[in-house]
């Protein structure tokens, strides 16, 4: 192993090295010295191996725990994955086979985490990006974008495992960060960069490297590869004067070549600015894959936006992240609607881009009945949540973004050609709490929590907590966080916020739309249905049994579906002649499939649950009403359907102030029905709301396994 000595070109000397070498430092002003860590020690994720990573003279080392376990896959062909678990300890032990896969080719190829890593194309293409650090677990992010990979052909098909060293395994390397020599200010962000010949130059690799990998098909060949010039670690829960930081980033098991005369940079954002420190490289080296490294900087550090000593508009000091601020002070407790932004960063706050957007969305709250009329029962605030990037993401077709792994504060992320979105809840209730005074562990049980990312998409996912408890009461009891983009335009947010944030958050409402698409045995999803109308969920649409089901199915349990005894059946024959005025009816689709569901009213403009429309219909309407008067305690629960308390009070008020508005002509009767031979049975090209069952504790959301 040979010696190398590195010189600090500037004031703010640091060191940065690959541990597979040793390191002669020489004592400098600052006297920095090597602070490479003893160990590095994170738990990896359930439920695929309680293994630890650890970081013993310089090297990654994975050390095994009796009953942990692998995933084995022959010749990099999915279907011939197997699990083996370990019979002992150590970094070095014996795996024995504990399910099965057929074993038709050599060589054999472990991969580790077993439940992503399938095989050579998952392992090239496991992402590092989106490392998010926490203050109070600052290895826990380690396991989940720990990799390895080790290659061996003394497998035999039914024999034992071998004992297997995984010392010279492919695996990811760490990059350890230990700065000081100022205050950060709620520090949120470490870049790391290298300028070569005054650019950024891209030398990392953001996937795993392999130099020839097997694929279903097509035998092998050299992978493709993508080098970025940033790496980016996010920080969460930093305060406001943290003296120094030590922070651990995983990176790429590809070496990083580092030539003589660059510039290595270490940026960390904080809330009143960037400030950065780097060094001129006076020799050339490399950081070895699957090794930890060490970056340790003491001085030098500068804020970025100074030229020529004239300081620029400082669009980057905002200190009030989770200020929040009032747009309706209503008159019920429990009515909340919380608005949040993601991927806005600092300037966007300065300018105003941040408040103008909130205010657009709070002015499509209550366009539409029945919250015009109940407008004022509502409390609508937003909360400032500073990002510390904007989002950056490649809209898809007219659904969708394609993601670009940049960091925001809800971690909003999007699906290419697909309304789905999802985010950190956890992120998500915390700043809303901050809207919700000193009962927001009470009141964000109920809350509706908006969440707009900074993205011109037409996306939105609402996600929907419940209670499968028989003692839960019926009017739609738990909170919904909504993930959703800006939309292509005003009124397409517009038509977002109806839909995600009025509609399934608030209302609790179910999708009207569908889509080529079945359920193969639709009994299961009828269940759930039947559980949550019991709830007070999707009250808008129903189970639809034919008479070609029942044919089919002649031992069904399920009737015959008609008006009298589908979901809304007691809105039929009323004097507000549904029927005329809305097209009151049963119209198979729903639930965004094409069979087995029904919906009230047929498509055009009918609902806003089936086309964003500018309305939504009777039973949208009541279901609505019922869940905003339970929550206000004008009626006490559990008296959905009944005569005196529920159903004629929601005629008598829509009569008065919603029919007299009424000028849309009945639909046209339904289209029949595709053969379900034409159709597909998994289609994710729409998005319906998540259900997520669960329980609090301590004002914290507990999701329960379905």
């Amino acid at each position: 192993m040979r010696k190398l000595s590195i010189l600090a070109a500037s004031a703010a000397a640091f060191l940065i090295a690959g541990c597979s070498l040793d390191i002669t430092v020489e004592e400098t002003n600052d006297g920095i010295k090597d602070e490479w860590p003893e160990t590095i020690t994170c738990v990896l994720p359930e439920p695929e191996t309680k293994t630890t990573l650890e970081y013993t003279g310089g090297r990654m080392y994975t050390s095994w725990k009796t009953g942990d376990v692998v995933s084995v896959v022959s010749g990099g062909l999915s279907a011939n994955a197997a699990t083996y678990t370990a019979t002992a300890s150590g970094s070095s032990v014996t795996f024995n086979r504990t399910t099965n896969g057929s074993f038709n080719y050599t060589p054999f190829l472990i991969y580790y985490p077993g439940d992503r890593i399938t095989g050579d194309i998952s392992y090239i293409t496991f992402s590092y990006k989106n490392q998010v650090q926490s203050k109070s677990a600052p290895m826990a992010h380690l396991g989940n974008f720990q990799t390895m990979r080790v290659q061996t052909s003394s497998f035999q098909s039914g024999s034992t495992h071998p004992t297997i060293s995984f010392s010279d395994a492919d695996q990811s390397s760490c990059m350890r960060f230990s700065l000081s020599g100022m205050t950060f200010n709620s520090p949120s962000l470490i870049t790391l960069n290298v300028y070569r010949s005054g650019s950024k130059a891209s030398v990392f690799l953001n996937t795993n490297y392999l130099q020839s990998y097997f694929s279903d098909g097509s035998g092998q060949s050299v992978p493709s590869t993508s080098y970025v010039a940033d790496l980016n670690l996010g920080l969460s829960g930093y305060g406001s004067a943290e003296t120094s930081l030590t922070a651990f980033m995983m990176m790429s098991n590809k070496d990083v070549t580092l030539k003589s005369g660059d510039v290595v940079r270490v940026s960390v954002t904080c809330a009143d600015g960037v400030y950065y420190s780097e060094l001129n490289l006076s020799s050339a080296m490399t950081l070895h894959g699957g090794y930890c490294h060490s970056v340790v900087i003491s001085s030098g550090w500068e804020k970025e936006g100074n030229v020529s000593g004239i300081e620029p508009p400082d669009y980057t000091q905002y200190e009030y992240d989770g200020e929040v601020v009032v747009l309706q002070q209503g008159t019920e407790d429990l009515l909340n609607i919380i608005l949040l932004g993601d991927g806005f960063i600092n300037e966007d706050f300065v300018n105003g881009t941040y408040d103008a957007l909130m205010r657009k969305a709070y002015s499509s709250l209550f366009d539409i009945q029945p919250y015009i009329y109940y407008k004022d029962r509502f409390n609508v605030k937003y909360v400032k949540a500073v990002s510390p990037q904007r989002t950056y993401a490649t809209n898809t077709g007219s659904n969708g973004a394609e993601n670009s792994g940049t960091i925001t504060k809800f971690s909003t992320s999007f699906t290419p050609n697909s309304t789905n979105t999802t985010g950190d809840y956890a992120a998500a209730e915390e700043y809303a709490k901050y809207a919700l005074g000193t009962d927001a562990n009470t009141l964000v049980q109920e809350a509706v929590i908006v969440v707009i990312a900074n993205q011109r998409c037409h996306a939105g996912t609402c996600h929907m907590s419940y209670s499968n408890s028989s003692s839960a009461p019926d009017y739609g009891k738990g909170h919904s966080i909504v993930f959703m983009g800006r939309g292509t335009s005003d009124a397409d947010l517009k038509g977002l916020i109806h839909h995600e944030a009025l509609g399934h958050g608030f209302g609790k409402l179910a999708d009207e739309y569908s889509h080529n698409r079945y359920y193969p045995d639709p009994t299961a999803a009828w269940s759930n249905l039947q559980l949550y109308h019991s709830i007070g969920f999707h009250r808008n649409i129903d189970i639809y049994v034919d008479q070609d089901y029942l044919t089919a199915n002649p031992s069904s349990t399920y009737p015959l579906t008609t008006q009298s005894n589908v979901y809304w059946n007691d809105l039929f024959g009323t004097a507000n002649n549904y029927e005329s005025l809305e097209g009151l009816g049963i119209y198979e689709g729903a639930n965004t499939v094409l069979l087995d569901f029904c919906r009230p009213t047929d498509a055009g403009e009918s609902c806003v649950m089936h086309s964003h429309g500018p309305q939504f219909n009777a039973p949208c309407r009541r279901q609505i009403i019922y869940r905003l008067k339970c929550l206000s305690g004008d009626i006490s629960g559990n008296k959905w359907g009944d005569a005196t308390d529920e159903l004629n009070p929601f005629l008598q008020w829509d009569a008065a102030n919603y029919i007299p508005s009424v000028n849309s002509a009945p639909a046209a009767p339904a289209a029949p029905a595709k053969a379900r031979q034409s159709m597909v049975e998994v289609d994710y090209m729409w998005s319906a709301p998540v259900m997520r069952p669960g329980h609090w504790e301590n004002g914290v959301f507990i999701e329960e396994k379905q």
